[in-house]
């Protein structure tokens, strides 16, 4: 690595021929003199080539990999190999910059000792929205709003307190690496795929022991026809996807503390939401036999996970048969194979039922809260399991006691004391504080007391 460079920036092109000059340009202009550019001209077809052969011959910060088409990251990562820098930007060829983000992102990451830093982008949009994705066009990278303060996180930390706010973007453009982290993490991208920083970006968090955030928009990302996100989609775009997903399953499987699974699902529910709606584009195009044999192999493949898994997560068993029960909905006119999700569910329904003692016909149970948790719960049951065994009443805390629910007697909590209650189930998480007073309260304090989670509620 030279020293006298400070920042080496690593533009992947393919047939961005329009735009290709202004992003070099805007990288020449930067007021931080001690860089290099690499271009990585990833098999361009359309005249990008001569574009990097002219600025690699006549700038000597300049330097230039070529090779065959493998898409984005096999791009990213041949620039990373050769780069000398202390820290590393990663810029689409078709994008611009403001001329002092190096500058800036620079003397932040060396003042703090950053593992990364994160910044913002303002969006470029050129043409007819119509050709753009349903909202792409409108993805907000900025995170100024969410009240991030002036300091340094670890990663995980920074993930669990602004995730879920929108404050993690998956965009390699949007961070300023140190060369040393990067290569000692080994955190490089998928290669010959889409969406190669989706695992990328987890992998990123996870590893970090610093970073901080500059609320600066110092990147400007052209949306155009040719871009990325037009609304064409391809069978690589379907593959890409699902391999992804698959991806950050594995990822899920090696992390041993439910607390960090947990910190994977939301990535692998964005990530399922891109399948989706690529696969929803396929169906609607009555293209489905052009993709049925990939999809199928990604069917078997939740499925097999879903039945072999044993991680105790009860979100992620959730997570898969849902996934997997999208792909029979949007499926469903053709029977190459018989679907398994309803054989799946009812396993699932009845492991999680055997906790609370419906089928038990010696056990008196009482269900508290008549609320939509209430009645999915109770309609679930009954669809795969049938009548319910044990002596069963409802509870509430506002119904006065003699109405009926589903034909089973309700009681108001002041009056739980009356029938004997081995088992209290507690369907409501945004009320279970007072709920669990009033269990107390009222002189249920004996019985077993059981709550039906909101991730498993989402099969219900």
């Amino acid at each position: 690595m030279r020293q006298d460079i400070k920042t080496s920036i690593i533009i992947p092109v393919y047939n961005t021929k329009n735009y290709l000059e202004e992003c070099i340009k805007s990288v020449l202009a930067q007021t931080q003199e001690e860089i290099e550019i690499i271009l990585v001209d990833d098999g361009s077809t359309d005249g990008s080539t001569e574009i990097i052969k002219y600025y690699e011959r006549n700038y000597s910060c300049v330097r230039a990999v070529y090779q065959k088409n493998q898409k984005l990251g096999a791009a990213r990562n041949n620039g990373v190999k050769v780069a000398s820098g202390k820290y590393i930007y990663f810029l689409d060829s078709d994008d611009y910059i403001s001329m002092d983000l190096l500058e800036k992102c620079y003397v932040v990451s060396e003042a703090e000792k950053l593992d990364f830093l994160m910044i913002d982008s303002e969006t470029v949009i050129e043409g007819d929205l119509k050709e753009f994705r349903e909202g792409s066009a409108n993805e907000n990278y900025d995170r100024s709003n969410l009240g991030i303060e002036k300091r340094v996180y670890s990663g995980t930390e920074y993930w669990d307190r602004f995730f879920v706010r929108g404050g993690v973007f998956s965009n390699a453009y949007l961070v300023y690496i140190n060369t040393s982290f990067l290569r000692n993490y080994a955190l490089y991208f998928e290669t010959g795929i889409f969406y190669e920083d989706m695992d990328w970006i987890v992998r990123l968090y996870s590893c970090a022991k610093r970073t901080a955030y500059l609320p600066k928009k110092l990147y400007f990302r052209r949306m155009h026809p040719g871009s990325i996100v037009t609304v064409h989609y391809n069978v690589i775009h379907l593959k890409s996807a699902m391999m992804v997903c698959k991806k950050l399953i594995q990822m899920l499987f090696e992390e041993k503390k439910l607390y960090d699974q947990n910190r994977i699902m939301p990535i692998l529910e964005s990530m399922w939401a891109r399948a989706k709606d690529i696969l929803k584009f396929y169906s609607q195009e009555r293209c489905l036999p052009d993709i049925w044999l990939e999809v199928a192999a990604f069917y078997r493949y939740l499925i097999h996970i879903y039945k072999n898994t044993v991680i105790d997560n009860t979100w992620f068993r959730v997570r898969l048969l849902i996934m997997a029960e999208t792909i029979e909905q949007l499926f469903d006119t053709l029977y190459i194979f018989p679907w398994e999700t309803e054989k799946c569910k009812k396993q699932f329904v009845t492991d999680q039922m055997k906790a609370f003692d419906l089928d038990n016909p010696e056990k008196s149970v009482g269900i508290y809260g008549l609320g939509m948790r209430c009645e999915r719960f109770f309609k679930t049951y009954q669809k795969y399991l049938g009548a319910f065994s044990a002596k069963l009443f409802f509870l509430d805390t506002y119904q006065e006691s003699g109405h009926m629910y589903q034909g089973y007697p309700v009681y108001n909590i002041k009056d739980a004391g009356k029938p004997h209650l081995d088992t209290v189930i507690v369907t409501s998480s945004r009320y279970r504080d007072e709920m669990m007073e009033n269990i107390y309260l009222y002189g249920l304090s004996d019985a077993k007391i059981l709550f039906i989670e909101p991730f498993t509620n989402a099969l219900f």
